[in-house]
């Protein structure tokens, strides 16, 4: 192979792992809109959804009182299940391993909750 071919190959090559690399690193205090769904113990956030079904790839939600206030936590069916649209600042994790079975690939830690509305069509999600 020629000095020609090699040098374009390992420039893409090194132009990817660089792409990678700021897409998989942490991103810390980030405002987000999507829906935030709760199963049973399972707490997903779609980034860039607006109403039920859901799809795409979700974050694993790390609950915490600021959730708790804004979607409510005294009525039991909305402790176990139900969907928000909601637009949140936080932090979210690098690329890896988190939630329930680890099979979430990131995390959000929710710092503030700026917006919250329930979605009906959110009722039915297993």
């Amino acid at each position: 192979m020629s000095a020609s071919r090699v040098v374009p190959i390992c420039g893409l090559c090194a132009l990817a792992a660089l792409a990678f690399l700021l897409y998989a690193k942490e991103k810390k205090n980030q405002t987000l809109n999507g829906v935030f769904i709760r199963v049973n113990l399972r707490t997903e956030f779609y980034p860039g959804i607006k109403n039920c079904p859901v799809s795409g790839t979700p974050y694993w939600l790390v609950e915490n009182s600021e959730i708790d206030k804004g979607v409510g936590s005294s009525d039991i069916q909305r402790m176990l299940r139900g969907g928000w649209v909601v637009k949140i600042t936080g932090d979210v994790s690098r690329v890896g391993f988190y939630g329930l079975q680890g099979k979430y690939l990131r995390e959000l830690r929710v710092s503030r909750l700026l917006e919250v509305k329930e979605l009906d069509s959110c009722k039915d999600i297993q």
